[in-house]
């Protein structure tokens, strides 16, 4: 169980002799199997409870210990209903399903690491942990340390090391921990269109929102080209008679301070076409973003127009694979 704590969150947990017992009512003894850790320099009380979950209960001895020892008291069960689940997390009680979830509230940790299949690839990515694996693919990375992934996009250790669960619960072997050290892997015996079929499903369009303006903007005609000027730009479709342009979302907040926007009136061709975008990932020399966020930006159009899927696809083949 320590084993698997240790690995998944990165974490030193050194197994001590059982000093803070003789602090607690004789009953724990009887109710429990109790263990002594250090979760790095946390210490903290293991409690493998031997019957049914009572909620109450649980709250009132995980009072007890935290009042008694000091220590931080984590409960060990061998499984618990959904609402048990969420009763435990509101109250924020620390606890472990050996095998399948870790909630650790003092480390700020919440981890599920399910086995089954409904919990692995059930959710998409965060924004963050999806731009962290797509530039991972696109820019190819190979196998890089959680510090080298914070030099090249700015986030913290931390914020990187739970993008890190995220995407090690959607692709098996993704992940490759060391100690204490955690590296994202580009599996080598996948081919990019294979890792691409992979994520899929997983990783959504980066798109906020689209903007049809009636002018043009002089500071967003030098922009990043979206929607299908870039793609016309990276294969042989035609453009739209309007331009698409891709706006970050914190750009469009500073944008919004400094310029009004005409908007272009309902029922009217827009002038331009100002996508927001929650991320971008740049190909500088073309000024589009990566191929993978823009094919996922087209997706509705792509499934309802057999020209812009096509074009699609000729350019993941190009730019990609």
């Amino acid at each position: 169980m320590f084993n698997i704590i240790g690995r998944a969150l990165g974490l030193e947990i050194k197994k001590e002799e059982l000093l803070v017992a003789s602090s607690l009512p004789v009953f724990f003894s009887k109710d429990y199997d109790m263990i002594q850790c250090k979760v790095e320099r946390v210490r903290c009380l293991f409690l493998k409870n031997n019957g049914q979950i009572d909620l109450p209960k649980i709250r009132k001895h995980h009072q007890i210990v935290v009042q008694s020892t000091g220590v931080q008291c984590v409960f060990v069960f061998d499984s618990m209903t959904p609402y048990q689940r969420q009763r435990l997390i509101e109250s924020q009680i620390a606890f472990v399903i050996p095998e399948s979830q870790v909630y650790l509230p003092f480390v700020g940790t919440l981890l599920r690491q399910s086995k089954t299949k409904i919990a692995r690839n059930s959710r998409q990515l965060t924004f963050a942990a999806q731009k962290i694996l797509i530039s991972a693919i696109v820019e190819g990375w190979g196998e890089i340390s959680m510090t080298e992934i914070a030099g090249r996009t700015g986030y913290s250790l931390m914020s990187i090391s739970r993008f890190l669960d995220e995407i090690e619960q959607n692709i098996e072997g993704s992940v490759r921990t060391t100690g204490k050290k955690r590296f994202l892997l580009n599996q080598r015996e996948d081919t990019l269109k294979q890792t691409f079929e992979k994520i899929r499903d997983m990783v959504r369009s980066p798109i906020i929102k689209k903007i049809p303006l009636a002018i043009l903007p002089d500071h967003i005609v030098t922009g990043v080209a979206g929607g299908y000027t870039a793609l016309a730009k990276l294969t042989m479709i035609a453009d739209n008679d309007y331009p698409t342009f891709i706006i970050t979302k914190s750009d469009y907040k500073k944008l919004g301070s400094e310029f009004k926007l005409s908007i272009a009136p309902s029922g009217d061709e827009p002038a331009t076409l100002l996508e927001v975008w929650e991320y971008l990932i740049l190909n500088e020399r073309l000024a589009v973003p990566d191929p993978i966020s823009l094919a996922k930006s087209l997706e509705v159009e792509a499934s309802n127009d057999d020209r812009t899927n096509q074009a699609v696809d000729s350019m993941l083949r190009k730019y990609l694979w």
